[in-house]
């Protein structure tokens, strides 16, 4: 569900094959400006549940991906090392200072203004924390049966 988020805001996934067994997903906003990345640790003390994944789930259901079995990064202790406690969903943001002025200024310019900027991370808070329904309506349609 974090994925489709993501994509509904207009990140790409961005992954390198590096050969490593390790499960971030990250991605890049399409203006450039902004990282996204989906922490992959799984809450060990949490109960156990049944997961998800496409060969379990009806034809129906199987609408975005899932992640049932994701292997924590070796970084994941320094990204949550003042949280000793249990693994919380959600997102890392991270804006990219390293676009170059040719990115900037080219035919399809960047949105790279601050004031862009803060209103897609104000308009992305607002969606995660609910406002006005946006993430229960999206929920809904995320499960809704196309006709």
């Amino acid at each position: 569900f974090q994925e489709a988020i993501a994509v509904k805001f207009g990140f790409i996934a961005c992954s390198v094959n590096n050969g490593s067994h390790y499960h971030h997903h990250q991605y890049i906003h399409l203006t450039g400006n902004v990282f996204l990345m989906i922490p992959a640790m799984p809450c060990e003390s949490a109960s156990p549940r049944p997961s998800l994944n496409a060969s379990s789930a009806p034809r129906s259901v199987r609408r975005y991906p899932t992640y049932s079995d994701v292997t924590a990064s070796p970084h994941h202790e320094y990204i949550t090392r003042y949280n000793a406690a249990d693994t919380k969903v959600g997102f890392l943001w991270s804006w990219n200072h390293m676009i170059s002025r040719r990115w900037k200024w080219s035919s399809a310019p960047a949105k790279s203004d601050e004031a862009f900027q803060n209103k897609l991370l104000s308009d992305f808070r607002n969606f995660c924390s609910n406002s006005n329904n946006r993430l229960k309506n999206f929920w809904d349609s995320c499960w809704a049966v196309p006709r």
